[in-house]
């Protein structure tokens, strides 16, 4: 039997009359039997493969088969953005069998929220952070609102996976299943995932069902990819700014300032641009995106946040300025093109320095020989019980205590904590009166009701942090927000500072410090706002391929233009000396010493820790190497040398276990006993045995000269 005729007759009558497709993708052929037969299962297929439709297809002919009532499945989503923009496709599917889509989330205005809570829809597209709001709201009655779910779709799984926002749509899961009283089916997509079993394993949690991941393995068109290299950014964007004329272009960049810039350039160019990025204001970005999707001949400029599945039309052209920070990452952005018939995927990389090269060379190369980054929550989640053993009381007002401390233990399984950890941590939000205790039940204590308990307890609601901003609003209208380090310094009472956002300056003509808002007007100067990031790191394997490069450069299977083999071979020259297979200690005239390791920016930070305690001195650690500066150069190489050889032994320095003063905090973690803070920055970071694997080579000392 055709997987075809497997779908309900309601659902076949939308594909073929008001879809009018000739058939269905391999990727939804073969996601029909397992979801129907009601299995956890991980989709994956390249961008714009279909994977949504292969969800829903079948989920809906469910639905209508078993006759499912109210609410019966939530669409999960790591951004707004793509919650948005999959309404319409959603709503539209559901209508073939009766059923209604609906959004919920922080831009959904209060009477659309009211008329979810009275007539709910069959499906409902959100955010975990939103189900969580949900569950805690007093508005409501969670247990009654979630009773009818029957599945749950995570769209672009990996995102959630890889971070610690997975482990809190782990648990909020789980606690939908207990609402439910029933054990519901999971279903992720993704484009990128290259560990399929084990986030498979990971989402589907305490769940029982059977687990299946799909994929769709059939080779598309080779992808057109090229990589020049100019002197700066200001080039690259006089470069951006003269190709492509006539086409619809999506450039990425690494950072929020650096699109501003860019925007910026372009628009004093002459171009048609819209600029897009999460610190603008939802209407900003729908306006930007909207208007890019209908329009041509026009640019638009955006950090990763267009990188997840949004679809903002048939583009032309993805032009990357700099190196993205993982093959995930490009393949992502490569997928936003080569949709049409006819037409394939490609991608232009511009670098602007040396390392930016490098970088992109290298993962151009490990993207060649099919290599994707495996992804997985980080270890020791303690923030995130501390998170939900507060939550579930602003969700229930009170709990016995001994109600409370099982929910903890529950929890704690979950985010595989163990037991006497999870103790600690109950035992401590006591003592300390984040948790407070009456008659035998607990409540939100004084301590929580004073840090967290803004909004609404708003704070709680999330497991990220939102960095200190203000917000700028022109008239009544809110652009969106910069961060407080913008004004740092600067002369703001007198019209003369001028901020970017959304590619335009704006001058500030007052600053209300206790509202954290600044009014704008618009000008034509060019302005400089700033943000605060963590920065992309660099892993093991893709700086591995660095390493080759200076082996083998033939290895980079690329079109690259003239400019960038140019400069390539000039890199390549210019550290010749790297080649090989040891690593290389550079002495550099003024006492700054590098040790390059090609290990990956987190090896060689927590490298750089270890090496700290055992000199110490200034030592920091980069992608590719780490770098310590001695003030004179007396012993100071043989001192780096010994410490080198006995880390490579797996050596833990003293001191190195509870130097973590320069690493930020997760969220909640304050509310953490303190030896646990450290605890978990140490469990966080690249083992010493991992460290050690990384140095397990011969050192070769090299003496560079002034200029080098």
């Amino acid at each position: 039997m055709d997987a075809f005729d497997g779908l309900s007759p309601m659902v076949q009558h939308g594909i073929v009359n008001d879809l009018q497709w000739p058939g269905l993708r391999l990727i939804q052929r073969r996601s029909i039997g397992p979801v129907l037969a009601g299995e956890n299962v991980l989709l994956r297929a390249p961008t714009a493969g279909g994977k949504t439709e292969a969800a829903f297809f079948p989920l809906l002919s469910r639905l209508e088969v078993e006759r499912w009532r109210g609410l019966s499945v939530l669409y999960l989503s790591p951004i707004r953005a793509l919650v948005n923009n999959q309404a319409e496709r959603l709503q539209r599917m559901c209508r073939w069998v009766g059923a209604e889509a609906a959004i919920w989330h922080g831009d959904t205005a209060a009477a659309a929220r009211n008329r979810i809570r009275r007539s709910p829809p069959e499906v409902l597209l959100t955010t975990p952070e939103s189900i969580e709001g949900m569950l805690c709201s007093r508005l409501g009655e969670p247990h009654l609102f979630f009773a009818g779910v029957q599945a749950v779709v995570i769209d672009e799984a990996h995102a959630f996976a890889a971070g610690d926002r997975g482990w809190h749509l782990r648990v909020v899961l789980e606690r939908l299943a207990s609402l439910a009283g029933r054990d519901i089916q999971r279903i992720g997509l993704s484009a990128t995932v290259g560990n399929l079993p084990e986030v498979l394993d990971f989402l589907a949690g305490r769940s029982t069902r059977p687990r299946q991941f799909v994929q769709d393995e059939t080779p598309g068109p080779t992808p057109d990819v090229r990589l020049d290299a100019v002197d700066d950014v200001d080039q690259a964007t006089r470069l951006v700014s003269q190709l492509y004329r006539g086409e619809k272009r999506l450039v990425f960049t690494d950072s929020r300032r650096r699109c501003e810039r860019i925007g910026e350039g372009l628009r004093a160019a002459g171009l048609r641009v819209h600029v897009t990025h999460s610190s603008l204001s939802a209407d900003e970005r729908r306006v930007a995106e909207r208007a890019f999707a209908e329009e041509q001949d026009c640019v638009i400029v955006s950090t990763s946040a267009l990188e997840l599945g949004i679809d903002i039309g048939d583009l032309d052209r993805v032009i990357q300025l700099g190196a993205p920070s993982t093959v995930a990452s490009f393949l992502q952005r490569m997928g936003r093109t080569g949709r049409r018939p006819g037409t394939r995927p490609g991608t232009l990389l511009i670098t602007f320095d040396d390392a930016g090269l490098l970088k992109a060379a290298a993962l151009l190369m490990a993207w060649r020989v099919g290599y994707v980054e495996d992804v997985r929550c980080p270890p020791a989640p303690w923030h995130i019980l501390v998170q939900q053993a507060l939550a579930t009381l602003l969700q229930h007002g009170s709990r016995p205590l001994a109600t409370w401390l099982g929910f903890v233990h529950v929890v704690a399984g979950l985010l595989h904590i163990d037991a006497a950890d999870a103790d600690a941590i109950a035992a401590h939000l006591l003592a300390e009166d984040w948790v407070a205790q009456s008659d035998g039940q607990v409540h939100i204590g004084p301590r929580a009701e004073r840090d967290l308990g803004r909004r609404h307890f708003m704070e709680l609601l999330s497991v990220f942090s939102s960095p200190p901003a203000f917000t700028l609003q022109h008239g009544m209208k809110v652009l969106g927000e910069v961060h407080e380090q913008t004004f740092w310094g600067r002369v703001w009472h007198d019209g003369s500072t001028v901020l970017s956002l959304g590619g335009r300056g704006w001058r500030v003509q007052h600053l209300d410090v206790r509202k954290r808002i600044a009014y704008v007007t618009p000008t034509g100067d060019r302005g400089s706002s700033r943000w605060v990031g963590g920065g992309a790191w660099v892993p093991a394997p893709v700086a591995a391929f660095t390493r080759q490069l200076f082996d083998d450069p033939l290895a980079l299977d690329v079109c690259l233009t003239k400019r960038s083999r140019m400069a390539l071979a000039d890199v390549l020259a210019a550290h010749a000396h790297l080649a090989g297979d040891d690593l290389v200690l550079e002495k550099h005239p003024d006492g700054t010493q590098r040790l390059w390791t090609f290990a990956g920016t987190g090896i060689n930070r927590a490298l750089a820790r270890r090496l700290r305690a055992c000199l110490p001195r200034a030592v920091s650690g980069e992608d590719l190497f780490v770098e310590v500066h001695f003030a004179a150069e007396d012993a100071a190489t043989d001192a780096l040398l010994h410490a080198v050889e006995r880390l490579q032994g797996g050596y833990e320095p003293e001191g190195s276990a509870g130097d973590y003063s320069d690493v930020v905090q997760e969220k909640f973690a304050e509310c953490l006993p303190l030896a646990m803070r450290t605890a978990q920055s140490r469990r966080r970071e690249v083992p010493a045995a991992e460290v050690g694997a990384a140095l397990a080579r011969s050192v070769r000392v090299v003496t560079l000269a002034e200029g080098d």
